[in-house]
């Protein structure tokens, strides 16, 4: 429930765009049309909406995106069409048609059935000033059953956009983060400012033996071993997070294969980050069930602790990965701790050129 109080349908920018621009137009010569001939009241909610309805859009291109103005935008255009709707009847209430759907492209979902909602009850009782009741019921019932249309398709490309992006973000297996949400959220990270200083820790976890695994139990097996194993450090992550009131969002993903890390921000020492990676090593003792038999898992975990200075995704990366090996090297079940070893990096990423 709360995905679909937060769900907006992410549209192109050119979408908002466009409803902006055609209802400027629209608002341009009704406004214009109605203080020049007809209404004056109308041409000025008109043109109190375009001027707002400009500024919204200016954001909107700049990828600002105010929601502030934006609502403000569509509120004033739903005033305007109740006053409309109040003088002139039907010339409100039928603009309220592409008003309504036009909400679907600019606010979040709930925000979007509340405003459409509101106008069609506040708009149907303004045009009984001037139509018939039953004109009236008529209008209202057209828009009811359009919003709720609307409402059901808006609501089935949220659902389609939401698998694209689990499948674009997520790991088809375990369902953690995949490579690719992971290196983005790390390097945005890194590049921020406001990570300038703090402390990070990457995990960077290889199963044992994997190969083995794989050979013994099938490929069924070893998916098995891999979804146990990230719901085991998952569980650990957090009794961790309890005890040591770090980071609660540890970020964990699984690279290909085998291969995992999981970063923790806010580990003060390498101190607590070894802790930290004997409480994973704990989490696997216990024997793993696979296909009614069981059977022991190890991993060997590289840990690259450091400070946030402006390093690049590909160094921090290769730092973990270095200590991985440099774990594998000690044996089965081991970890291996890099805290001070970015300079002897940069030594070899410069003699390579």
């Amino acid at each position: 429930m709360s995905s679909l109080r937060n769900f907006e349908l992410k549209l192109p920018n050119l979408a908002s765009i466009c409803v902006h621009v055609l209802t400027i137009f629209l608002l341009l010569f009704f406004g214009f049309s109605h203080l020049l001939f007809e209404s004056f009241w109308v041409g000025v909610s008109c043109l109190i909406t375009l001027l707002i309805a400009v500024f919204s859009l200016i954001s909107v291109v700049n990828r600002s995106n105010n929601a502030i103005l934006l609502v403000g935008f569509v509120v004033c255009a739903g005033i305007t069409l109740a006053v409309t709707s109040y003088l002139h009847g039907s010339r409100g209430l039928i603009y309220c048609f592409p008003l309504t759907a036009s909400l679907f492209f600019l606010i979040r979902y709930q925000t979007a059935i509340l405003i459409g909602g509101t106008m069609l009850v506040v708009c149907s009782l303004a045009a009984l000033n001037s139509m018939e009741p039953l004109m009236v019921a008529r209008f209202s019932f057209a828009m009811a059953f359009s919003l709720i249309f609307l409402a059901i398709l808006a609501y089935q490309l949220f659902q389609q956009q939401r698998q694209l992006e689990q499948e674009a973000n997520e790991d088809y297996l375990t369902g953690l983060m995949n490579q690719r949400s992971f290196y983005a959220w790390l390097e945005k990270l890194l590049a921020s400012e406001s990570s300038l200083r703090r402390k990070l820790t990457l995990f960077y976890f290889d199963i044992d033996n994997f190969k083995s695994i794989n050979d013994s139990f099938g490929h069924a097996g070893g998916d098995l071993v891999l979804k146990e194993f990230s719901q085991r450090i998952i569980s650990a992550v957090g009794e961790i997070n309890q005890e040591f009131c770090l980071d609660t969002k540890m970020h964990f993903c699984r690279l290909s294969g085998d291969e995992f890390v999981l970063a923790c921000v806010n580990t003060t020492d390498g101190e607590m980050a070894a802790d930290v990676a004997k409480r994973f090593h704990n989490a696997l003792a216990d024997p793993f069930s696979i296909g009614g038999r069981m059977t022991l898992i190890c991993s060997s975990i590289g840990v690259h602790h450091f400070t946030m200075e402006n390093q690049s995704l590909s160094e921090v990366m290769q730092l973990a990965d270095a200590a991985m090996y440099k774990a594998k090297k000690l044996g089965e079940q081991q970890f291996y701790i890099s805290e001070d070893e970015r300079e002897s990096y940069l030594r070899e990423a410069s003699s390579a050129y």
